[in-house]
């Protein structure tokens, strides 16, 4: 294919689709500029209208490129082939979406502006299913730093707030295209200003009456471990004895529970009895409840021995000898666990080997170094395994494990009092990773009117109040400590108790429209309408 050919169609609709990406990336953590996605897709839609489906397909690609490009270039830290086959995947969604709006839109506007909020619903949430999930890039994100606009996210989770967003630029789009209908254009125009202004005074209003009285005094640790020391065996007494320092520093603000980053003890802390009794003997001088991230492992004894290795998070009570332990359930694709590895035999067969191997053959922390390179074989949890301190329950969400709503509030509806999430993103430098990891954490407090402790270990480490408002967060890259009131859980909310109730209804719009286009087809190719 020559270039000249590939690129024909782009000028005016390139540029235009082009624009959607930058807005998009605008849109997003660390930018504050969240209210540019009010219109980030309207661009899209003008450059794409009428355009035939294999030259909309190319353009809509090439803009998902640029986009997923500027949201996902951090990836390239850990390695450029995740991030090169990341960008070329999530752009294929771009194509498609580019592809369906050349074709329907010129031909049925109405079903069109009736199926596209359902379709965008159930495209964000496909990226939190199977083996492959990873639900980074909800629109609804884009508006974490204007908490009184997401506040309709107890009602339908950040679901509800992205299809506000869309509503917004479907509004606009129909704006432009009618612009000479006076009558439409201020009847629109008017519906956009109520649905602003509802949302805007709904959140100024709830916010005060969400924020909690009832509190826990929570103090987290950030060690701010280099990665490239982290995992050295020379390393592993000098990054416990950093977190040790700043936890005795934060004692002196009286915490009721002190939070230490995911895998803030660099070994397998439960078999190695030297730092294991260490970290108990720490534990009972400071006399407050520790949580903290380690690696953990099991011998399974059946007709094929192995070794099953866990991303865990481990309790210490001062009073109590016995250590709690939670498994991480939802594993980063690649990062922890090959994905669909159970249908895939010959890799499946390459891990079955790795098992075979114990610890102390691999010398301890050489294991350890595979397990957390891109070719991990961790297992994955299987309890909703919480905490209790002074009676108030809690959960240690893993890493990403708090960017999955319906994961997040299974545990809410468990009963949870406040959440809590141990996250090391030192993989990704001072990268706009940290900002939009850090913000769903935010959307997550919103959702189940629940506090959130988040300790990251090299940022941003925050506490946010049930109203999506932060307390108090850390600087990137900075060895530092919070000791702050967490407000506590007030009821369930409806998103809580219904959780994805949007997708549903979504899917039934989605379905609604699919069937009214084959009987209008239908009718159409019999001569019955024209």
């Amino acid at each position: 294919m020559k270039w000249k050919t590939y690129f024909r169609p782009f000028p005016k609709a390139g540029g235009l689709a082009f624009l959607s990406a930058i807005l998009f990336v605008l849109s997003y953590p660390p930018f504050k500029t969240g209210f540019l996605s009010f219109v980030s897709l309207v661009p899209f839609f003008s450059g794409l209208k009428g355009q035939r489906s294999q030259a909309a397909f190319k353009i809509a690609y090439a803009a998902g490129l640029l986009c997923h490009l500027g949201l996902f270039y951090w990836l390239s830290m850990i390695h450029w082939s995740a991030m090169i086959l990341l960008v070329l995947f999530l752009s294929l969604f771009w194509g498609i979406t580019g592809m369906g709006v050349a074709w329907l839109y010129p031909r049925y506007p109405l079903l069109f502006y009736l199926g596209f909020p359902c379709y965008w619903i159930l495209y964000e949430y496909c990226f939190s299913l199977t083996d492959l999930a990873f639900p980074w890039i909800s629109l609804g994100y884009s508006l974490v730093y204007f908490p009184p606009l997401i506040q309709i996210a107890e009602w339908g989770g950040v679901y509800l707030v992205s299809l506000f967003i869309v509503l917004v630029n479907l509004g606009f789009f129909f704006i432009i295209e009618e612009w000479k209908n006076k009558k439409k254009v201020f009847l629109v125009a008017g519906l956009i200003s109520l649905g602003l202004l509802v949302s805007i005074v709904y959140g100024f209003w709830v916010i005060p009456r969400a924020r909690g009285s009832e509190s826990l005094r929570v103090g987290l640790i950030q060690g701010n471990i280099d990665q490239d020391q982290k995992w050295e065996n020379s390393f592993i007494d000098s990054v416990i004895t950093i977190h040790e320092n700043l936890s005795e520093k934060s004692l002196e603000k009286l915490p009721e529970l002190l939070v230490w980053p995911e895998t803030a003890a660099p070994c397998y802390l439960l078999r190695h009895p030297h730092y294991l009794v260490r970290m108990q003997a720490f534990n009972r001088r400071g006399n407050v409840p520790l949580l903290l991230g380690a690696v953990d492992f099991d011998y399974v004894e059946d007709s094929h021995p192995r070794y099953q290795y866990y991303n865990s998070s481990l309790y210490f009570k001062p009073a109590s000898p016995e250590i709690e332990k939670y498994n991480k359930m939802m594993l980063v694709p690649f990062g922890e666990r090959i994905p669909f590895v159970e249908s895939i035999p010959f890799i499946k067969e390459i891990l079955r080997n790795s098992e075979a191997y114990s610890p102390d053959e691999f010398k301890a922390l050489q294991i350890l170094k595979r397990l957390v390179s891109a070719s991990a074989n961790f297992k994955a949890g299987s309890e909703f395994k919480q905490f209790s301190v002074d009676g108030k329950i809690f959960p240690a969400l893993i890493c990403y494990e708090i960017i999955f709503p319906n994961f997040v509030r299974q545990f809410v509806k468990r009963g949870s009092d406040f959440l809590v999430n141990i996250t090391n993103d030192g993989w990704y430098g001072k990268t706009s990773a940290l900002y939009q990891h850090a913000a769903m954490a935010i959307m997550r407090a919103v959702e189940n009117r629940i506090g959130v402790a988040r300790a990251a270990n090299t940022g941003i480490s925050l506490l946010v109040n049930p109203a999506g408002e932060v307390i108090r967060q850390t600087e990137i890259g900075q060895t530092d400590f919070i000791v702050e009131d967490l407000p506590l859980r007030k009821k369930l909310t409806f998103y809580t108790k219904h959780g994805d109730w949007l997708v549903r209804f979504a899917g039934l719009g989605l379905l609604g429209v699919g069937i009214f286009l084959i009987v209008l087809n239908i009718r159409q190719s019999r001569g019955e309408i024209s």
